[in-house]
Formats: C-alpha cells, structure tokens, sequence
C-alpha cells in the first residue's frame, strides 16, 4: 500500500483513530483534500477527490461510495475519551459495512476498491505483512475445490487422460449442481476469521471478494451466513468447522468493511440505461432494485445473498468520452514515466486519441433509445478494450519505441494522425514552438504511416 501523504489530518478521526501512542497501521481517512491531477476537487469530500482522480465516468457511484462511509462512521460512533494533547478518540462496538460494486466488466469496480485500500491505509508501509496491513483480498474463483473430488469412484483401468477428464466433470457438475465443497467452505471462512484475528483488535480492516459470481453457491451460502453473524449486536464471527466438528475462530468484526464485487445484473443497468436514455438519466433506486433482483435470481432465491448488503453500488457502463479520457490520462502518465529519459515529454493529440478509442480497436454496443431514434454507444468490454491485447495504448507503446529513434530529452515527443490521410505521425518538436501555427514549428517527422501498420 501507498506511503502517507505527507502533512496529512485525520477526518473523522473520532472514529477512525484509536491509540495515539501506537502509529501501527490502522485504517483512516485524510480530512485534507488530496492533491488532483486529472480532476477538480472543489464541492468533493477528500474520498471523492481521491477516487476521481484515478476512475473515470463513475462519478455517482464514488458519490455514492463516500456518503455511505461518513454516515457508517458516524452513525456507528458510540463512545469517546478526549485528551488535551490529542485530538484522537476510542471507539468500541462499530458494525460492520457491506458493499456490493457491480456493473459491466471494466468499469472499474476492483480498481475502485484497491484505490480505497491505499486511502484507508495510507498510513501503511508496503514492507509490512499484508495482515498488518489492514487488507485481505479474495477471489471468487479460488473457492470451487478439485481437492474435495472423490476420485475413489474412477475406474482404475482408465488413463490418466481419461480420469483428468472425469475428474474436470465433476468439478463442472459441483459448479452447475450445487454439490458440497466443505474444504472450500472452511477454507474461505477461516482465511477471514483469521485475518479479523489480530493483534491490533479493533484498528479496522478491509476485505475486498472480487467475483462473487464464481463462487460455489454453498460457498456463498456459508459465507452470508457467517457475516450474517457478524451484523447483529455482538459484531463477532464464528464458523463450523466440518472436520473438527465444533465452531471455532471467533473474531471481532468491529470497523470492518466488506466489498464485494460481480458483473451479475450488467445486462439490467445497460437496459436501465437505455430505457431512461443515459447514464445520468437513471434513478439510484431503480438501479438498486434491479441488481437485488438479479442476485436474487441468479441463484434462484436460494440464498438471499442480496439481504446481506447494505449499499449497492452500480458502476455504469463506458461510452466514447469516458473511453478518450481514460486514454488522455494514460497518455499523461506514460510521459511522466519517461520525462528528461526519452523526451522532455510526451504529446498525444486529441485526434490521435480520437482515433485510438475508435471501432478499430474497440468492441462498441449501439443501444437505441427508448421510444427514441437516436443511438447510445458503449463499450462492450469497457476500459480492458484499452490495454488488452492489441489494444490501442499497446499499439501506441510499440509505434513509439519502434519509431522514435534516438531519444531527446529537451524536445516533445509529438503522435498525431491524420484524417485525411488515414496515418499516423510521430515527431520532435521544439517546446518553444509548440503553441505557433503548424507552419511555424521546428519538428523532425520520425515516422509517418498506416497505424496498423
């Protein structure tokens, strides 16, 4: 996790702050505003602030993230014990909180929750222990185990390509039917209890479970179970043990968030996009109300996973815009990466991000309005189309290292494209030159061509 950011308050500090004789890690947020590159900050809280700066287009959803955790804080405040010399306080018996972030696939919803690690726990040094840290993070796909498959039924005259292969089905069928996974279960459940099993009780944690939508529904099952415990009044968790047999591993739960990300109910916020024509048009409780809906269903009522949550946070899909943006600030930081090494910096037109952001090398959703002729356009895959495979920042990588030729640490390294031409230009240009008419400027064309070339 990040260093602090230097010469830093505390917001909240009556609820996030415990022991000002110990500066071990703890979780805490920064009452002063971040200093914001790519956004302003003004009217934002400093969690606001801090999450624009790296997330593009999911403004409501970071609005929705930061009211949510000054009213957990708040609310669940129950006891203070000021000092003269400190502005710090004790807190006992705060709750947990759950979130969900779900939407369409690259729109930001694990970047939004590691970016809230780093400012939870900006406080923590990367050289120490990830439990010290303050942060667990899970995947759903680690919790359907092959070594809970009974291989004792394999016919033992089959080769070991055939039995890989029966194994491979029943592990499909656990996945499709609902078979029992115990070692699973225990396994998921006693990596949280023992991580909320701390030395430093009480300083706060955060769990990130990415992919929910992977796990083995009696996976799920028992983990809404155990944090369904951890929501009532003893704020403890506990879980069975199936081979011990007895319940083991009671833990404090006190200020503890829980976030919980999945693409289930994309297909219901696109459609809920397209109904009210836009991203901005579309009311918070319909947007709620339809990924309950689709939790729900997803697992046919069984588990009522969707009860277990107490904000839902929908992170909406990626136009054209928010697609250039992100790719303006890539662009930024790939000149900052090479400042006074390559170039004095690096300049990427806004044709040429036009043109990287284009059909060529993004996969987009034509939606027609309802009941409207006009169309919306989204990206399939949304912000991964960007960096992926033969994605456009990889296309333009490999066009600057390729053509660049000798680097020159005083002179701008310039990628534009022409239209009318269909091509691509890199050059060097004089910075004093740069803001004069096009006839003006001292540049060197490197190399000019066909981009997918």
């Amino acid at each position: 996790l990040a260093e602090g950011i230097e010469n830093v308050s505390m917001l909240f500090a009556d609820h996030f702050l415990f022991d000002s004789n110990n500066q071990s890690c703890r979780l805490n947020v920064a009452e002063t505003t971040p200093k914001t590159r790519f956004c302003s900050s003004a009217g934002m809280s400093p969690t606001e602030a801090w999450l624009n700066d790296e997330i593009v287009g999911q403004e409501r959803a970071i609005s929705t993230i930061s009211t949510a955790l000054e009213g957990w804080a708040l609310d669940q405040h129950s006891s203070i014990h000021s000092h003269e010399s400190s502005n710090q306080v004790k807190v006992r018996s705060r709750k947990p909180i759950f979130f969900l972030f779900a939407g369409p696939s690259g729109t930001g919803k694990s970047q939004t929750a590691f970016m809230l690690s780093q400012w939870l726990f900006q406080n923590c040094s990367a050289a120490k222990s990830s439990v010290n840290r303050g942060v667990l993070v899970l995947y759903g796909e680690d919790f359907v185990d092959d070594d809970s498959i009974n291989t004792s039924t394999l016919d033992p005259l089959l080769d070991e390509s055939s039995k890989e292969q029966k194994r491979n089905d029943q592990i499909l069928n656990q996945v499709q039917y609902g078979v029992s996974t115990p070692r699973s279960r225990d396994k998921l459940q006693r990596r949280i209890v023992n991580f909320l099993k701390r030395p430093q009780k009480g300083r706060g944690a955060l769990i990130i479970i990415n992919g929910i939508e992977k796990m083995h529904s009696h996976v799920l099952s028992a983990l809404s179970g155990l944090l369904d415990d951890a929501r009532g009044s003893s704020s403890c968790l506990s879980y069975y043990d199936s081979r011990r047999r007895k319940r083991v591993g009671v833990s404090s739960c006190e200020a503890v968030i829980i976030i919980f990300t999945t693409d289930i109910g994309n297909e219901r916020i696109i459609r809920s996009v397209r109904d009210y024509g836009g991203r901005d048009n579309v009311p918070r409780i319909v947007l709620d109300t339809a990924l309950r809906e689709s939790l729900s269903r997803h697992w046919n009522g069984r588990l009522n996973i969707e009860k277990l949550f107490h904000i839902v946070v929908p992170f909406l899909p990626l136009g054209h815009i928010e697609l250039e943006e992100i790719v303006r600030r890539d662009c930024e930081k790939l000149s900052d990466q090479h400042t006074n090494k390559f170039w004095r910096r690096l300049e990427v037109t806004p044709t040429a991000r036009q043109r990287l952001v284009g059909t060529d090398y993004v996969e987009y959703l034509d939606l027609r309005k309802k009941d409207l002729n006009s169309l919306l356009i989204f990206s399939r895959h949304g912000a991964r189309s960007l960096d992926s495979g033969g994605g456009p920042m990889q296309v333009l990588r490999s066009k600057l290292r390729r053509h660049l030729g000798t680097h020159r640490p005083d002179q701008v390294a310039v990628f534009d494209f022409n239209i009318n031409k269909n091509e691509a230009i890199i050059q060097w240009c004089k910075e004093n030159t740069l803001a004069s008419l096009e006839h003006e400027r001292e540049c060197d064309i490197s190399w000019r061509g066909p981009i997918d070339a």
